[in-house]
């Protein structure tokens, strides 16, 4: 009740602003801590998409290698032929960062593309992550890696737990659904060795429920592929709620504005939009 209450009061726009400071100032405690160490420091590879998404995949990059002390990383960048100057970001860093430019032959949705990371990356572990993160922690990546070490069962760690079972409004079908089983997407890390145990795909999944012919069960994007690991007696797991804290999916930028979600929230992705903007101007990420 007081939740609902004070979400009545404060704009959408004034929590996301006390979201950011609280997220900064807990992951600004978190970066005190020692830090941790992998065992053999195996190499990572970092997969994102863009579409058209420039000032967000900027903002994203240069978080995470301004927080990533991890040092055995790889950046892959699969591009849906973005025209709005993000091949020509991604080629000036380039030259700072190990980065490779994955250009489509044709556009992909994302699932498409997760599920081509899945079938082709070779390093040990991987990183999917959206092109919509900002990195407010430092050691991340040391987290993801040695929380998937610790137990070889462990083939996805997701990055924060997502609501499960949860009867929502799905936004793009604006059906009713409940939450069967839904993967954090937008930032996990996975064994690549999974593919050999598990041939399922990223593809979003909505069938409906056996006892409610009003009802659609919904496998958001790597539920279905998470729901036939668990299946298989392979763990997945999350991180602790303290990592939340070091990092923040902004989440949605593009499509939102493609479906009726009302104009607070319409309000509050364009405010995101040009909040980047003034960072990264700013030099203030």
């Amino acid at each position: 009740m007081v939740r609902d209450f004070l979400r009545s009061k404060i704009s959408e726009i004034q929590r996301y602003k006390v979201k950011v400071g609280v997220k900064k100032a807990g992951s600004a405690l978190l970066s005190l801590l020692p830090q941790r160490r992998s065992a053999d420091m195996p190499r990572i590879t970092i997969f994102m998409v863009n579409t058209n998404n420039r000032y967000a995949l900027q903002l994203t990059i240069e978080s995470l290698l301004k927080h990533t002390r991890y040092p055995n990383y790889e950046i892959w960048v699969a591009d849906n032929n973005s025209t709005d100057g993000s091949i020509e970001y991604l080629e000036t860093m380039q030259t700072k960062v190990p980065l490779k430019i994955i250009r489509a032959e044709k556009n992909r949705q994302h699932p498409e593309w997760l599920d081509w990371a899945y079938r082709t990356i070779e390093t040990p572990y991987w990183v999917g992550m959206d092109e919509d993160l900002y990195f407010l922690g430092n050691d991340w990546l040391m987290d993801l890696v040695t929380a998937i070490e610790r137990d070889p069962m462990i083939y996805i760690i997701g990055g924060e737990k997502c609501g499960y079972l949860a009867d929502y409004l799905e936004p793009v079908s604006s059906g009713h659904v409940q939450l069967a089983e839904r993967f954090s997407a937008y930032l996990f890390i996975m064994r690549t060795s999974l593919r050999d145990k598990v041939d399922t795909s990223f593809k979003f999944v909505m069938e409906r429920a056996a006892n409610d012919a009003d009802l659609a069960l919904c496998f958001d994007t790597g539920g279905m592929l998470q729901a036939h690991a668990l299946a298989k007696g392979l763990k997945c797991e999350y991180m602790p709620w303290h990592f939340w804290f070091k990092w923040l999916h902004i989440g949605n930028l593009t499509w939102i504005f493609n479906y009726n979600v009302g104009a607070e929230m319409r309000d509050l992705k364009q405010f995101q939009l040009q909040d980047i903007k003034r960072r990264l101007e700013a030099g203030k990420i």
